[in-house]
């Protein structure tokens, strides 16, 4: 393991020096991977200077390499992806991990990841799970937080080898960031999406790996709610050929509810709101996603 060259992308919009909490988690989890040298490739956009700072000083305390790319534009997810991509670094790296910057790692994941990925020589991509930070699921956000953990309990009842959409935690080798690039557009609706699809055109092996778990703070209220479920159904609907079946989804819906049923019945009265209009006024009216373009994140 320790022989392993490693890279960590992160593409960012931080505000402040909030991406401190990412950066800790990150250094948990490479930690209990290895003690090995690593180089943090930050795709940066924010609109001061303290995330690129908080980063610097980040990386001379622990003691890894770091490549920071600012623009004074902002960068969508994809462009940022891109900006990261085209580094030598990247390209070099025997595994390169890709997560946001308003995330936690598991202190397992990059282990995980790692793993996946060398006991599957023939495998490209490795995915990670998205679940609610345990600290941000509460009161409002308890819809939300539900939703995230069906989409876990999703993961963790598919085969090792199957697609899945989720952008917010994975891995690949070196020459697939060297050589994939997002499509052309306005942003994405669901960037996992792109990702799947790239995946799936070019017959690539993608690795489930419900075991590497990022932590997420669910949207609240009605207008963030709203957006999230309906990028979760577009991803659903996009990847529906190699998704999950219809008896998957419902066992892991029906698990959720038993283990937290306060959490279903807040996600029922929030789906209830939504047939109602309430949030349908947030997305922007071209929030559509297609091959040709989408929205902002």
């Amino acid at each position: 393991m320790s022989e392993i060259s490693l890279v960590i992308v992160i593409p960012s919009y931080a505000m402040g020096s909030s991406i401190r909490p990412t950066l800790a988690s990150i250094t948990g989890a490479v930690a209990a991977w290895s003690s090995h040298s690593y180089t943090l490739v930050l795709s940066d956009s924010s609109p001061d200077d303290s995330p690129v700072a908080a980063v610097t000083q980040w990386a001379a305390e622990v003691g890894c390499g770091l490549v920071v790319d600012h623009s004074d534009t902002r960068r969508i997810q994809k462009d940022a992806l891109n900006v990261a991509f085209s580094k030598p670094e990247v390209a070099a790296a025997d595994i390169v991990v890709v997560t946001n910057d308003d995330v936690l790692l598991d202190v397992s994941s990059i282990n995980h990841l790692v793993h996946a990925l060398t006991t599957h020589p023939e495998a490209t991509i490795a995915v990670g799970s998205a679940r609610p930070d345990p600290q941000h699921s509460a009161g409002a956000r308890r819809a939300a937080a539900w939703q995230l953990e069906v989409v876990a309990e999703i993961g963790r009842r598919l085969p090792p080898k199957s697609l899945r959409s989720e952008g917010a935690l994975w891995a690949t080798r070196g020459e697939f960031a060297e050589t994939f690039r997002y499509p052309l557009g306005h942003g994405s609706i669901a960037d996992d999406v792109a990702l799947a699809e790239h995946i799936s055109l070019h017959h690539l092996t993608a690795l489930n790996v419900h075991q590497a778990i990022v932590y997420k703070v669910p949207p609240a209220g009605f207008a963030e709610f709203y957006q999230q479920t309906r990028r979760f159904k577009v991803a659903v609907k996009t990847t529906h050929a190699s998704g999950p079946s219809l008896s998957t989804r419902g066992c892991a819906v029906a698990t959720a509810a038993l283990r937290n049923p306060a959490g279903a019945l807040n996600y029922g009265l929030y789906r209830l709101g939504m047939l109602g209009g309430a949030g349908r006024s947030a997305p922007p009216p071209d929030e559509q996603w297609t091959r040709q373009g989408s929205t902002l994140r």
